[in-house]
């Protein structure tokens, strides 16, 4: 998401997570689209390029569950045998 758009947004929903139009999005913006939300970019325009590059990556399924990637596992101290992996 644009910061632009960001800025359009941020007074009146407040801090809400939303992001560019993607086939395969993990979260609803549909709230966003009814206060007036329209995204500009396509993550899915990048898509081959972003699994090539997550390929290249050793398997984190801390950061994989938390989306956050590394920064989630980094000072991750839970017990790692709840966490799901998804890739399975």
């Amino acid at each position: 998401m644009s910061d632009a758009a960001i800025a359009e947004l941020t007074p009146k929903i407040g801090v809400r997570n939303v992001a560019s139009y993607n086939e395969r999005a993990w979260w609803d913006n549909h709230r966003a689209y009814e206060l007036g939300y329209r995204p500009t970019g396509r993550g899915e325009d990048f898509r081959e390029h972003a699994l090539a590059e997550q390929a290249k990556l050793k398997p984190d399924p801390v950061g994989d569950f938390y989306q956050g990637g590394t920064f989630c596992s980094m000072e991750f101290d839970g017990d790692r045998n709840r966490v799901i992996d998804w890739k399975k």
